[in-house]
């Protein structure tokens, strides 16, 4: 019988991978690295349970023998490894992987030739039964039938070959109806990245000998700089914001957003989740504290509020702000022109009211003294009003913004390019690229790589320096 020693995860400062399993197999020593501590921890418990229930173990690899075998579905990988995580996951990730790890999903049926499952049927089985918090239980017969059939369907992880496994990834970094366009180097990261850390977990959890992700090339993506044509001027701003404000329902309101997010440089997700309360308008100084982020993650994963007496599941969910810590916030300085926008529309709000907030509308039949439904004049139809209600407790979604900006003469435009025109500004203002970045909330990689080219953009020959010098 082999003789196994088993030792406690041990931490090397230095190394990129600072966490490390040591075992030993007929006193042939074994070593694994990894980058946290939490899947360190999650491969001894994989070698202790194995060591306990009498596996043989590699000469070669020091790993159980059976670990090679990958007898487990892709799909009941993918339903453990959500469990596993679901705790640890913000709502709009969730949204994100139910998204990823369906299309991956109908690629892996794809792969085989045999899938009878469209890609709209695989991604709700995906959201239904895989990628959720439990295992789905009381379900009918029919149900489970249907479910078990589709855990079959695809082939054991052991099987997945780096070439099956390269065609599926390049599949995945194309359009559902157009394979002949790519998408977008930002949703081809996620969807490889969703793919990726299910087939880790697998390894983890010896259902792979090897990730056979780490055989195949992948494309590597840079981050893409900012089109100098898509950032406005302040003067262009200026007439944006008169625009909006001209339009009927919220264009005073996406209007003054417009605002802040060109002259504050916030995102459009960071901008519409600000409340009264983030406001510190003085004297002496006037910021804005960026505290969280509304993003749009449908009535399943949205956040719960109550209205009136009954709890009400909304489209939307506030999470914390991108690449900060738990309870991190950025402070925003306001300067003159962006303060003396929001003096006067800040009036009338509570601290907890959302300033940029929700508005729904609903249609009304009129209807005459018997309670019946007046016909419009031509008789073409009947007549309605439009019911309008501002719910200052959820904020207005982001796609709002959008909608509201396309009505304008700057159509086609997006609410990020007024975020750039604000990097532009601080950039030419002489600020350096820390600052910047902190008030971006970039890191300096990200925000040179981003904005620092608009430098050169405005001037590319500035031989300004070197006629001074001459002339003296």
């Amino acid at each position: 019988m082999d003789k196994v020693q088993i030792y406690n995860v041990t931490k090397v400062s230095k190394a990129n991978k600072k966490y490390r399993v040591k075992w030993k197999v007929n006193a042939r020593h074994h070593t694994r690295a990894f980058a946290t501590k939490a899947r360190a921890e999650t491969f001894k418990k994989a070698l202790d349970k194995a060591l306990d229930a009498g596996a043989i173990f590699s000469a070669d690899n020091g790993e159980p023998a059976d670990w090679s075998k990958g007898r487990k579905s892709f799909a009941k990988i993918v339903q453990e490894y959500s469990e596993a995580h679901w705790d640890n996951w913000g709502q709009r990730h969730k949204k994100d992987i139910k998204d990823n790890l369906g299309l991956a999903m109908y690629q892996f049926l794809t792969s085989t030739g045999q899938s009878r499952y469209t890609r709209a049927q695989t991604k709700e089985f995906v959201k239904k039964y895989l990628v959720v918090e439990t295992p789905p239980k009381n379900l009918t017969a029919h149900e489970e039938a249907e479910l078990e059939k589709f855990m079959k369907a695809t082939y054991p992880v052991g099987d997945l070959t780096p070439p099956t496994l390269q065609k599926i990834i390049n599949r995945l970094g194309k359009r559902e109806n157009n394979v002949n366009i790519s998408l977008s180097p930002v949703t081809q990261k996620n969807r490889k990245q969703a793919l990726n850390a299910v087939l880790e977990f697998a390894y983890i959890n010896g259902d792979l000998q090897k990730n056979p992700f780490k055989k195949v090339k992948l494309k590597k993506f840079t981050t893409k700089a900012v089109n100098p044509r898509e950032v406005l001027t302040p003067e262009q701003c200026r007439e944006l914001q008169a625009e909006l404000n001209g339009l009927k329902d919220l264009g005073p309101q996406v209007s003054q957003l417009a605002g802040i997010l060109w002259l504050a440089g916030l995102r459009p997700s960071e901008a519409v989740a600000l409340q009264k309360k983030h406001f510190n308008i003085t004297k002496n100084s006037s910021f804005i504290e960026v505290a969280q982020a509304s993003v749009t993650v449908g009535t399943e994963l949205g956040d719960e509020i109550v209205v009136g007496s009954k709890k009400v599941k909304t489209s939307t969910t506030l999470k914390q702000l991108k690449a900060r810590a738990e309870g991190e916030i950025r402070t925003v300085p306001i300067n003159s022109e962006l303060r003396k926008q929001l003096v006067p529309y800040l009036k009338g709000f509570k601290d907890d009211d959302f300033v940029f907030p929700l508005w729904t509308f609903s249609r009304t039949w009129v209807v005459d003294s018997q309670n019946k439904k007046v016909k419009k004049k031509n008789g073409t139809g009947y007549l309605w009003t439009i019911n309008k209600v501002v719910d200052k407790t959820r904020p207005m979604m982001t796609d709002t913004i959008h909608s509201y900006m396309n009505k304008t003469s700057f159509k086609p435009i997006k609410p990020y390019s007024l975020r750039h025109t604000n990097a532009s500004i601080l950039i030419y203002s002489g600020l350096n690229i820390v600052e910047i970045a902190n008030r971006l909330g970039h890191s300096v990689q990200v925000c040179q790589s981003v904005y620092l080219h608009l430098l050169n953009t405005n001037n590319p020959f500035d031989t300004s320096r070197e006629d001074g010098f001459l002339k003296s």
